[in-house]
């Protein structure tokens, strides 16, 4: 029973940590135009977890290192913003996060959690590893599901909804994403196009953004 509770806790941090990057953006930036109110959580003012200790064991290579942290004394503002966040969570739920960093090869780490979490081991509350090694372990039945979990409400703009749709199994959620994964932000990709060379090619370049924009594909 505790260890489903310290899940649950684990799960109201995911909720919880979001809160500071997405009130970062713009009033006007949020999904359908809403505004910064729309980005608050809806956790009760008096959730206290009496110095709880969550457990998150990630993998230590660079671009998962500091999937959920920052070192404030860089200068950067997001590195700080990060940082000032994660003092403000534990301290409003009374909660502390312990990292445990697993410095091993990517087809070594998952396996490990995994083996770890069927013995029965409670070292671990969240994992932050490979999704393509956490996809496998996910079908074994290894974590729980977060569909329903009682703090997350999906609807919030700072879950990714389509990623996470992508990640579910059977309707299961066993893997979220969203501002609080830095590694998603960092690793934004865009793509260019030559406008006047699709023209020359295919047509109005209005026929490009209808194309994206209705998800039919490539033009022929």
């Amino acid at each position: 029973m505790k260890r489903l509770l310290k899940i649950a806790f684990a799960v109201l941090l995911c909720a919880a940590f979001a809160l500071v990057l997405a009130s970062c953006e713009e009033a006007e930036g949020g999904k359908d135009g809403r505004a910064d109110e729309e980005y608050l959580d809806d956790l009760p003012d008096d959730l206290d977890f009496e110095g709880e200790t969550i457990n998150v064991f990630y993998w230590g290579q660079d671009f998962l290192r500091n999937e959920l942290t920052a070192d404030g004394s860089t200068g950067d503002i997001v590195d700080l913003a990060v940082a000032q966040r994660n003092v403000s969570v534990e301290d409003r739920l009374n909660v502390h996060m312990n990292y445990i960093e697993g410095d091993i090869a990517a087809e070594y780490f998952m396996p490990i959690a995994r083996d770890e979490i069927l013995s029965g081991s409670q070292d671990y509350d969240v994992i932050i590893g490979p999704y393509y090694e956490a996809c496998k372990a996910a079908q074994e039945g290894v974590f729980q599901d977060l569909a329903r979990a009682k703090y997350i409400d999906y609807s919030k703009d700072y879950w990714n909804d389509d990623y996470i749709g992508e990640l579910t199994i059977n309707k299961k959620k066993y893997m979220i994403v969203g501002d609080i994964s830095l590694s998603q932000v960092k690793s934004c990709a865009i793509m260019m196009v030559d406008t006047q060379r699709f023209e020359d090619t295919f047509g109005p370049l209005d026929e490009l953004y209808d194309l994206v924009l209705e998800g039919d594909g490539a033009p022929g």
